[in-house]
């Protein structure tokens, strides 16, 4: 039989050549247009393996003549590495605290995975090769303690001037921690710690020129971050669409939102390219949206990619906001009241990504409204395909892009016939779709039987539950906006 440490030693460089591997193949379908993305998942073995403690599953040599969309990239690990690495944690703990090894032998009986610490401690893991290591966590990935070792490391040898080996080998390196990601992620996809840890490789990519808008020729040593993030997407969306409300991951695209455009409000060419940026974003998450209509977090992402945009809008046409912050008391609600299209001229032809208006000689330019309209009009049509409950994220959604479009300033407010009016009426329409006759009158939401709220799944009192809510919310809101008349 073979020992732990011979086993641990072929499994920790099986699993180094699978991210080599791995990572190239992740370069290779970044850097060639068209190439298909990768799609990593980890598993362990229930029965031994034959080929090896660490396979990977994908026919490599298919890779690049796939036309798929994407293509699979399965490693699976022996689950006798997960035990032989639990042995020798716990052989290292004892004998760094003095603890006795009579009760070694029942180990392997024990269940097979490290969270039983403090076996794993920092002082046994600054001993071992960084193969070893990223075995180890590979066999507990929820366990939090390798995180600071895989960033020092990374810093030493990556993300430093200084660093070992030429900008090609640092970028290859790099790509094989985001290929251990993928593998970790696939197999605990709501876990915050690694979601983090992805946003400071992300990161520090950016800040050491690993990823880049400007690629003016194929480069060895960067990529461009636009292709990176097609790849980073694949991850991204199959832990949305298989984990619902997956707020952890829904955060990470929100930090690689702001780290991308993070010059974007000083450079002027980087604004446009921000906002384009943030227009295929969102239709990427509509089209998710559409399909999964109930996650929370994907709405929420929606409103948080208006606001973004409308901050680019307002550092774009900064003298208009400022001179309308000068404006206070009674005379700015009197523009509020009394400015429409007649102030200024409208420059927008159906299907236009941006507003252009001509106000007192000078051009405003505004993307923000055109995102507005796609967002009302994505809420209209969800709210009336769907009556039954699990879509209140829907009309929080509409909620919140009301509000947005009354608290705005005269000059960049939304260009639209609808009113408030229309609005409060059209909420009244759907809080009216409450059926009296039959069974369903007993599995309304407010119902005082005990199972009322679980039973009444599909009933359209739920659309006519959330409408009376939704029109009281925004009655309330009316209220702390006066003036507003116009959407």
């Amino acid at each position: 039989m073979e020992s732990d440490d011979t086993i641990i030693t072929d499994a920790a460089r099986e699993l180094d050549h699978i991210l080599d591997v791995g990572a190239g193949l992740y370069l290779q379908s970044i850097k060639t247009p068209g190439a298909p993305s990768i799609r990593a998942a980890l598993g362990f073995s229930l029965q031994p393996l034959e080929s090896g403690r660490v396979i990977c599953l994908a026919d490599v040599s298919c890779v690049t003549a796939s036309t798929a969309g994407y293509v699979d990239f399965p490693v699976q690990v022996d689950r006798h590495v997960v035990a032989a690495m639990r042995t020798f944690f716990v052989r290292s703990f004892q004998g760094a605290e003095g603890v006795s090894s009579k009760g070694s032998e029942s180990v392997n009986k024990q269940r097979d995975n490290l969270d039983s610490r403090p076996h794993v401690t920092r002082a046994i893991l600054s001993g071992l090769l960084p193969t070893v290591v990223v075995l180890a966590w590979m066999c507990t990935p929820q366990n939090e303690i390798f995180l600071p070792l895989r960033r020092r490391q990374l810093r030493e040898a990556c993300f430093t001037s200084e660093g070992r080996g030429d900008s090609h080998q640092k970028l290859h390196c790099v790509m094989k921690e985001f290929v251990l990601l993928d593998l970790f992620l696939s197999f605990c996809p709501k876990l915050k710690s690694l979601w983090e840890y992805r946003q400071w490789l992300f990161s520090n990519m950016c800040d050491y020129g690993f990823l880049t808008d400007d690629l003016k020729e194929d480069s060895e040593a960067s990529l461009s971050i636009r292709q990176f993030e097609v790849q980073d997407d694949q991850l991204f969306f199959v832990a949305a669409h298989n984990h619902p409300m997956n707020y952890n991951a829904w955060h990470y695209r929100r930090q690689r939102l702001r780290t991308t455009c993070g010059n974007a409000l000083i450079d002027t060419t980087k604004r446009d390219r921000a906002c384009t940026v943030i227009e295929i974003d969102s239709k990427q998450v509509i089209e998710f949206t559409r399909e999964h209509n109930g996650d929370t977090s994907a709405t929420s992402y929606l409103l948080f990619l208006l606001l973004e945009l409308d901050s680019l809008d307002k550092k774009d046409n900064s003298f208009f906001f400022a001179a309308e912050a000068s404006v206070k008391g009674p005379q700015r609600l009197s523009d509020r009241l009394h400015w429409s299209c007649h102030e200024g001229q409208l420059n927008r032809e159906k299907g236009d990504k941006e507003d252009k208006r001509v106000i007192r000689g000078h051009l405003l330019v505004l993307h923000a409204p055109a995102l507005w309209r796609t967002l009302m009009t994505l809420t209209q049509v969800e709210i009336r395909r769907h009556s039954e409950k699990g879509h209140e994220c829907i009309w929080h959604l509409r909620l919140g892009l009301v509000q947005w479009a009354l608290t705005r300033p005269p000059q960049s407010r939304p260009l639209s016939l609808w009113t408030t009016e229309d609005e409060l009426e059209w909420a009244a329409a759907y809080a009216g779709l409450r059926e009296t006759d039959g069974v369903d009158t007993l599995l309304l939401p407010m119902s005082t039987l005990p199972h009322a709220w679980t039973d009444s799944f599909g009933s359209f009192a739920w659309t006519s539950f959330n409408a009376a809510r939704y029109g009281y919310q925004l009655v309330s809101m009316l209220r702390d906006t006066a003036g507003c008349v116009r959407l």
